[in-house]
């Protein structure tokens, strides 16, 4: 047969096996995509965290939006965090909005999860965002529901910073006066039944007619795969065509079809005789990577041995050997990190954004994966060794409070906790199980947890909750606002907490001292030179063996204690 290199792609894509599951490697897949409960659970026991918050949305915020009545009730029975917004969204909101985009057919399954979080005893701001976004998509029923879990007329709105008016005065302000007697606990007339309805149906429609411009842009091509027989004798074809050399030409790297090579495409669909063949052809070392890490992400431990076995340039070899390392680790396939660790994969290598295979471990198998990696990381030099570290050139931060608290909302830093007390004693408050007193030489935990320091010339210690292994981002404010408190009464001393928050483009800023006054954003940055709390930039570095904390703008000899202390200090009330 033979032809052009189109004509090879089109052989070669008729291979491809049919509906070929894409590679899952986290929790948030598991929910979002499969919403199998005894996958969730799987993933679960293998070391995922049901309470931690995934870039595209807390775990219940998914599973309210994939509209499964019983996989919300499972990741709220298994541990899912209730009373947490995702994108200044909770999962009443979430809710309201999936009964606003459910046709007939689904719409019973909105209401049971709506009604069944209205059961989680949900606060006022978060019931009266439900009920708002009732309004603007006059979900007439919904927002009566939410509005009988204890919404009232006066029930106090912020609508502005510094700002408040009733819940009344706020529904006439945005033109939904006609869900005043929804509020006050009137059922819906018939009236209203046939408008809601009505926007139902019209989102639907447009819903469908977008569905179908996307699915008329890409073409079907699932209709030319074959299976069974006749791919066998298919694959057994090419290979023959290949090997009498009907193709020679065609399998260079001169041009590429979907951005792979065919090398590539073989070994992420397990098409082994072709790899073999391919390989020789393929003498670009960054091609052979490629393929290798499209065999690790997928799993195709025989392809992936066949390319690694075939690699004899020292250098590209080790990047080979890494670079599949990472993707084998993500996607979590144990066995495939399992041969490359032993074929001298460095199970300390990291990706370009500085990640390891540990840190980005992930599928079922995710907790065997990463103490494999560990194990296997033992005696290789750390690359932290201390827990924190001081960069940059110092900054007279008392003299820029305004800029220092916009640098550290610019660097993810939404919570902080200052007491004013010496950082030696809280390092010997309690014998915390995990506490450390002294980080110079010792490395931040892989746990969460609170970094606290205090500075040679401030009374204040700062404490910093780290409970997300990206950011400093801790997302109970109230419990560290208890935290202070307790702090603040056993120890007998002030303790101030500051929160930033991105609403509506500005910053707010929230001071508690002694009796839990809230200020605003100005009065706050006069409280902060009143006390004289030093508030610097924070980075929290992690590469799945160590963490470290680097403090910005500040010289080494002005750091006079730095130690950390578990989460359990939060979660506990012990102080």
């Amino acid at each position: 047969m033979g032809g052009t290199r189109g004509q090879l792609w089109k052989e070669l894509f008729r291979l491809a096996p049919i509906k070929t599951p894409p590679p899952k490697a986290t929790l948030y897949e598991a929910i979002a995509d499969l919403q199998d409960p005894e996958l969730i659970q799987a993933y679960i026991d293998g070391g995922h965290d049901i309470t931690q918050r995934f870039r595209g949305g807390s775990p219940l915020s998914l599973a309210v939006s994939a509209g499964n009545p019983e996989l919300v009730r499972f990741v709220v029975e298994a541990g899912a965090p209730v009373h947490e917004r995702t994108q200044m969204h909770d999962p009443v909101w979430d809710a309201a909005h999936l009964i606003a985009e459910s046709t007939d057919e689904v719409l019973e399954n909105g209401f049971a999860i709506l009604d069944y979080l209205l059961t989680l005893s949900f606060n006022k701001p978060d019931l009266i965002q439900g009920f708002m976004v009732c309004t603007t998509w006059k979900q007439y029923t919904a927002a009566y529901r939410v509005a009988r879990a204890g919404l009232n007329p006066d029930d106090e709105v912020r609508y502005d910073f510094g700002c408040t008016r009733s819940l009344e005065e706020h529904l006439l302000a945005h033109g939904a006066e006609d869900f005043i007697p929804i509020l006050a606990g009137e059922p819906p007339t018939e009236e209203m039944l046939q408008v809601e309805r009505q926007e139902r149906l019209d989102h639907a429609r447009e819903m469908a007619q977008n569905r179908d411009m996307m699915n008329s842009l890409v073409p079907n091509y699932t209709k030319y795969l074959l299976e069974g027989a006749a791919r066998e004798e298919k694959q057994a074809q090419l290979v023959e065509q290949i090997r009498a050399g009907e193709w020679d030409g065609c399998l260079d790297a001169e041009e590429r079809r979907t951005g792979r090579l065919p090398l590539e495409f073989a070994a992420a669909n397990d098409l082994r005789d072709l790899v073999e063949l391919f390989l020789p052809a393929t003498t670009d070392g960054v091609d052979r990577i490629d393929a290798a890490k499209a065999a690790a992400t997928r799993g195709r431990v025989d392809s992936l041995e066949l390319i690694r076995a075939a690699e004899t340039n020292p250098d590209n070899y080790q990047k080979l050997v890494d670079s599949a390392l990472l993707c084998a680790a993500c996607y979590g396939h144990l066995v495939c990190v399992e041969i490359l660790l032993a074929h001298g994969a460095n199970p300390r290598s990291t990706d370009s954004n500085g990640d390891s295979a540990a840190f980005l471990a992930g599928g079922v198998a995710r907790s065997r994966i990463m103490e494999r990696l560990r194990a296997a990381a033992e005696g290789s030099p750390p690359a932290f060794r201390g827990g924190y570290a001081v960069k940059g050139k110092p900054t007279d931060w008392s003299r820029k409070r305004k800029e220092a608290v916009e640098a550290g909302f610019d660097q993810g830093m939404y919570a902080g906790c200052w007491v004013r007390l010496d950082a030696e004693r809280l390092g010997v408050l309690r014998p915390f199980a995990g506490a450390i007193a002294d980080l110079r030489k010792t490395p931040l935990p892989i746990a969460d947890g609170v970094f606290y320091y205090q500075l040679t010339d401030s009374e204040w210690t700062c404490l910093l909750p780290i409970v997300d292994r990206d950011y400093l981002v801790f997302h109970y404010p109230e419990r560290i606002r208890a935290f202070a408190e307790q702090l603040s009464g056993e120890l007998e001393t002030d303790a101030c907490v500051l929160f930033l928050e991105d609403a509506s483009g500005t910053e707010e800023v929230h001071i508690w001292n002694g009796g839990r006054h809230r200020q605003s954003e100005d009065d706050a940055v006069d409280r902060l030179d009143e006390l004289g709390i030093p508030m610097l930039k924070h980075e929290l570095e992690d590469n799945g063996f160590e963490r470290c904390l680097t403090i910005r703008n500040i010289k080494k000899s002005q750091v006079q204690r730095a130690g950390f202390l578990p989460i359990g200090t939060l979660d506990s009330g012990e102080g």
